[in-house]
């Protein structure tokens, strides 16, 4: 898994400065290799637990992830898990040319938190992009069991025989922006000023760096998984999707052996 950190900043960069037709496409594609599907509806609840109903262009959220599930930790003693060290913290910036701020946002207003463009970013000529903390959050499927089988509500239960609930995602802990005029000058923002290039309306924390750089510290979500946790399971969650093909989840089955194999 530590080679996905590398990729991935692979394929932003792709993103932002491919040459193909369809440059937010590679970035969906790079998230595919790895499992994920990318985020394509602007939501408050993103993370693990989220149960999640609609369609993968329309996500509705059924219920934000403490209603069914208990909080993340990050010592393994909850079900919900924070993997600091499968995506260990990484720093990668790159720069956008401003022909490319229309999918570079188009990526960016999805998930949670939602990022817009500002009324003058066609001002803006360039700009640069980090990322900072990528990591991984999921739900423990074998402390799944016992909890569904125990703990769960039959409210809960019931929805999830209907809905699905995001079983894993990747996160990003912190974004820098800094902003570059026609002249490679780098242009000076303000608390006063930040919105005619960002709307930041929908992210909770941020804060200006040296009046040049836009830190973003709350979590961005960019991809998931959604899982199936049906009653007739008995709390064994064995189906993911990982793709989607025309607007639908693909539900597999969690392969981990194989019948055929030697024994």
């Amino acid at each position: 898994m530590r080679g996905l950190s590398c990729v991935f900043f692979v394929s932003f960069t792709l993103l932002m400065v491919g040459c193909g037709a369809d440059p937010l496409a590679t970035f969906y594609y790079e998230l595919g290799r790895y499992g994920y599907i990318p985020y394509s509806t602007p939501m408050q609840y993103a993370g693990t637990g989220t149960l999640i109903g609609g369609s993968p262009n329309a996500m509705e959220i059924i219920a934000n992830p403490e209603t069914c599930f208990p909080g993340i930790t990050t010592t393994g003693a909850g079900l919900r898990f924070r993997d600091e060290s499968v995506l260990p913290s990484t720093t990668e910036s790159f720069s956008v040319t401003a022909d490319l701020t229309v999918d570079l946002f188009k990526a960016l207003a999805t998930g949670f938190p939602t990022i817009q463009g500002g009324v003058n970013l066609s001002n803006v000529s360039s700009l640069d992009l980090e990322f900072n903390g990528i990591h991984v959050e999921y739900i423990d499927s074998v402390k799944l069991v016992d909890y569904y089988r125990n703990t769960l509500s039959e409210t809960c239960k019931q929805y999830l025989d209907l809905v699905g609930f995001i079983n894993q995602a990747i996160v990003a802990d912190q974004m820098k922006f800094a902003f570059y005029d026609k002249t490679g000058g780098k242009i000076q923002i303000t608390v006063d000023n930040i919105q005619q290039y960002l709307d930041l309306s929908a992210v909770g924390s941020w804060e200006i760096d040296q009046s040049s750089t836009l830190i973003i510290n709350t979590p961005k979500y960019i991809g998931y998984q959604l899982g199936e946790l049906r009653e007739a399971d008995n709390g064994l969650s064995l189906k993911r999707a990982t793709k989607v093909i025309m607007n639908t989840w693909v539900f597999t089955d969690v392969g981990i052996f194989n019948e055929d194999s030697a024994h």
